[in-house]
C-alpha cells in the first residue's frame, strides 16, 4: 500500500483513478474488475485483535482487526466495506491501515493490481459488549455485488497497549491515525486512556483525576505519577 493521498478523500466511480488509495499512482481504470477477480478471499482475518483507547481517536475507537488483503486481478480495485459485525453488533465506519508503511485510508480503500498487504489493521469506530465472537464483513469491490465473509472467532479482548497480535511500531502507528487527546489539568481517566504530552504518548494504568500540573513524559516503557493516576509511556 503505498502512495495514499493526503488527507482522507471520498470515492466515486467518476473519481476512482484520483482514490486509488494504495495504487500505483497515473494508473487509469476504464473497466470494472472481472466477476472471478471479485472473490470473498480478498479479505482474510487472522483471528486477532484489540480494543482501541476510548479516547484516543476522534472517530475510530472500538477494535482493531489484523487482516490481509490480496488483490489478483490485473487492474487496481476499490473496496467498499459496507457493514462490519462482531457477534451481530454494528462496528460502525472502519478505516484500513497498512501496517507495513503506517498508510492509513478511510473506507473505501484502494488496493493496487496483483498485490498483496500482508498486515493490515482495520480500526472500527464502536466497541461491543463481547469482542472474542465472530467478525462478519460485508463489501464491494468496484461497486459491484455484496460478498459477506464470516470468519472464524477473532479476540480482540486485549486493550491495544497490552496485545501481543501488534508489534510496538504497529501499535503506534494505529493510535496515530486520528486525532490525539493532549492531556489536561483536573481531568477525569478511565483506565487505559491514552493522552499526549508533547510528542509522546501515554496510557493511564488506573483511574483516576490529573493533577493541576502537567508531569514530565518519564520515557518509553517508563511510568509517572499525576495526582492519583500513573501513565505508563507508550512511546
Amino acid at each position: 500500500m503505498r502512495n495514499l493521498p493526503s488527507g482522507d478523500e471520498t470515492l466515486s466511480r467518476r473519481t476512482v483513478t484520483r482514490a486509488m488509495a494504495w495504487s500505483v499512482p497515473a494508473i487509469a481504470v476504464a473497466a470494472t474488475v472481472p466477476a472471478m477477480a471479485a472473490s470473498p478471499s480478498l479479505i482474510t482475518v487472522s483471528g486477532l485483535g484489540c480494543t482501541l483507547p476510548g479516547n484516543a481517536n476522534a472517530t475510530y475507537r472500538g477494535h482493531a482487526f489484523l487482516l490481509s488483503l490480496v488483490n489478483v486481478s490485473n487492474v487496481p480495485v476499490v473496496v467498499n466495506v459496507t457493514q462490519a459485525t462482531l457477534n451481530g453488533e454494528n462496528l460502525g465506519p472502519v478505516r484500513a491501515v497498512n501496517l507495513a508503511t503506517c498508510v492509513g485510508s478511510n473506507n473505501p480503500f484502494g488496493l493496487a493490481a496483483n498485490t498483496t498487504y500482508p498486515r493490515v489493521a482495520l480500526l472500527t469506530q464502536n466497541a461491543v459488549s463481547n469482542p472474542s465472537a465472530t467478525l462478519a464483513l460485508t463489501y464491494t469491490i468496484d461497486g459491484g455485488v455484496s460478498f459477506e465473509t464470516t470468519l472464524a472467532t477473532v479476540n480482540a479482548t486485549s486493550p491495544v497497549q497490552s496485545s501481543a497480535a501488534f508489534s510496538a511500531s504497529e501499535k503506534q502507528c494505529m493510535l496515530t491515525q486520528g486525532t490525539t487527546t493532549p492531556w489536561q489539568a483536573g481531568t477525569a481517566y478511565a483506565v487505559n486512556n491514552v493522552v499526549t504530552i508533547g510528542g509522546a504518548w501515554l496510557s493511564a494504568n488506573n483511574s483516576g483525576t490529573s493533577s493541576g500540573t502537567q508531569p514530565v513524559a518519564p520515557g518509553a516503557g517508563n511510568t509517572v505519577v499525576d495526582n492519583d493516576i500513573t501513565w505508563t509511556q507508550l512511546f
